[in-house]
């Protein structure tokens, strides 16, 4: 199998386990549960079978399939930000004051992501090693964005840890697998850029492979009985003690009825 087959059996499998994804959801009855999650799927879905008409169909629509990529390409950034903050809410959803005080903080880092990826393809003057310098503006925002989102994953996953806060197990799953393929898409971006072009195969396989891997596992381990399981996870695997788990929830307890108290003014 040559390395074009290969790409388009990823492809077309990516599309399939969006599917697979967005109908496990609705067979679940999770849709509202996860919206954001539900809405990514169903665009991702219809974002790839659109592409794939478009690349193969005429020439008259081949024109069509630069616009549609780049204007999709934004929905699915913005769409992966807003389910890091979805997920988050459902990490704390316990604790009023802290979701909003943290949804406040993701949605403004959310716009400043957006300005710095901005100020970064006006400063970067560079053409990279593509033959379109779009190309190399593009790869440079998908490198930001990951990088990003991979810090801000690490950062709540930081926070939920070390006051060990109870999480359900659906939450974990879509944490794990969505934050792995973040770290490993970050990753290959950054290596792209100093690779060059000739690294692309490579990208595009590790990268295609990491998301089909990821959706995967959701699709396989995501279940009713997920929301109705929860457990803290510890920092560096350490078990901690009853003592200081009850310390811990009541810092946080005390924490979060002081934002209460200060976001309702």
């Amino acid at each position: 199998m040559d390395n074009a087959h290969l790409r388009d059996l990823l492809w077309y499998s990516g599309i399939a386990i969006d599917i697979v994804v967005a109908g496990r959801l609705a067979q679940l009855r999770l849709m509202g549960r996860y919206p954001v999650l539900f809405a990514y799927q169903c665009v991702a879905s219809v974002r790839g079978l659109v592409l794939v008409v478009l690349l193969h169909g005429s020439r008259r629509l081949l024109g069509f399939y630069g616009p549609v990529y780049f204007a999709s390409q934004l929905v699915v950034w913005i769409l992966y930000f807003l389910l890091i903050i979805e997920l988050y809410s459902r990490m704390v959803e316990e604790f009023s004051g802290i979701r909003r005080l943290g949804n406040l903080v993701l949605y403004s880092g959310l716009g400043i992501v957006a300005a710095a990826c901005s100020i970064l393809m006006l400063s970067d003057h560079q053409a990279g090693f593509d033959y379109y310098p779009l190309v190399s503006y593009l790869a440079l925002q998908l490198r930001s964005v990951f990088l990003s989102l991979s810090a801000l994953t690490l950062l709540l996953l930081l926070f939920v840890a070390h006051y060990r806060i109870r999480i359900r197990r659906n939450v974990w799953i879509l944490y794990a697998f969505f934050g792995t393929y973040f770290v490993t898409s970050a990753a290959m971006f950054t290596m792209r850029r100093y690779f060059g072009a000739a690294f692309d195969p490579v990208r595009n396989f590790v990268g295609s492979l990491s998301y089909l891997c990821c959706l995967s596992g959701i699709a396989w381990f995501l279940s009713k009985a997920g929301e109705a399981e929860s457990r803290p996870i510890s920092v560096f695997g350490s078990k901690g003690s009853q003592e200081l788990d009850a310390a811990l929830s009541l810092q946080l307890q005390s924490f979060n009825q002081v934002l209460v108290k200060v976001l309702k003014q």
